[in-house]
């Protein structure tokens, strides 16, 4: 079950659900995973990300994925090292959650980056 099914809920201000909650109704309705996207994490803490993957281990749900949002179509540099970084820490998330795999948004070339360099 992607978190994603529950955008508008996730997203919502202030938010009407939580991931833990996304992970909750998996478990209701008899299914296996859940896909826990970056950008609807609260936070990036390490007791955070425990708390998620001790609720996905109660509730017998596995963590399949994490997909994560990032742009790495920018010219080389300190925007794109930036990047870099975010996702490296977005994966070693992935890691402590347990999930089995990453996903990760590529981004869309700004019009003034020659392709060959995005």
């Amino acid at each position: 079950l992607a978190a994603y099914s529950f955008r508008h809920a996730l997203g919502a201000a202030p938010p009407q659900m939580e991931l833990i909650d996304v992970i909750e109704f998996a478990a209701r309705a008899g299914l296996e995973g859940v896909e826990l996207t970056s950008y609807w994490f609260r936070e990036q803490s390490a007791s955070y990300v425990a708390a998620l993957r001790r609720a996905a281990a109660v509730n017998g749900i596995c963590v399949s994925g994490l997909p994560i949002r990032s742009d790495f179509a920018l010219a080389e540099g300190a925007a794109r090292k930036k990047e870099l970084a975010t996702v490296t820490r977005w994966i070693e998330i992935a890691r402590d959650l347990g999930a089995h795999t990453v996903r990760v948004f590529a981004g869309n070339a700004p019009r003034e980056v020659p392709r060959e360099e995005a």
